[in-house]
């Protein structure tokens, strides 16, 4: 006689895996190509936050941690941080055009939300329908889809919330090369300028 509840476990055990190991990778990617370990924080907060309230979205939708809900969620990983890593990056593009963080925070997210919101929304608009198939169908794909179209969904109101508001309020610290360059460059003009007027009087 088999236990069919050890299988399941194990099966459960390795997508809990997967989930915990496609975050970490994910996170590290980010890093790698933003090399700025507070907008890595700053994006990678949008992951904790949106598989937890996945957690309650499952909860609510009276469906359990089984294989395919977390399998959703091991899936949408990598799409929950999308969103913030396009905001903050336009937000910092924003701030190296010389504005101030509220500033950028503030025109950055309202410049680039609407291109977001249509990304999220077609995510959400392709898996919802698999979960009203009706039959035995529903019963086993309902929780894949719902959980990634509540995850991408809080993902979507994380990044305009609390990523500005950390971009805002929690800047990368910087140098004003510029300024610093323009005013060596003018203290050497006047330099040259002060220099050349005594030859001009000697002669």
């Amino acid at each position: 006689m088999r236990d069919a509840g050890v299988r399941v476990a194990q099966s459960v055990g390795d997508v809990e895996y997967a989930l915990v190991e496609g975050a970490a990778l994910t996170v590290l990617v980010v890093f790698l190509f933003l090399n700025s370990w507070r907008s890595t924080v700053i994006t990678g907060i949008a992951l904790p936050i949106s598989v937890i309230a996945s957690f309650i979205a499952v909860l609510l939708f009276g469906f359990t941690l089984n294989t395919m809900s977390l399998l959703g969620l091991s899936l949408a990983i990598g799409i929950l941080i999308d969103d913030a890593i396009v905001v903050r990056e336009n937000i910092v593009r924003h701030v190296e055009m010389g504005k101030d963080h509220v500033t950028a925070a503030h025109e950055g997210t309202s410049e680039i939300g609407l291109a977001v919101a249509a990304t999220t929304f077609s995510i959400v608009v392709v898996f919802v329908p698999v979960a009203f198939m009706g039959g035995e169908a529903e019963q086993w794909f309902a929780p894949f889809a719902l959980t990634i179209a509540c995850s991408v969904l809080v993902s979507l109101f994380v990044s305009f919330s609390l990523d500005p508001m950390l971009s805002a309020y929690w800047p990368d610290p910087h140098v004003p090369t510029g300024s610093a360059g323009s005013s060596a460059g003018g203290s050497s003009g006047s330099t040259r300028g002060s220099t050349a007027r005594p030859r001009a009087t000697s002669a």
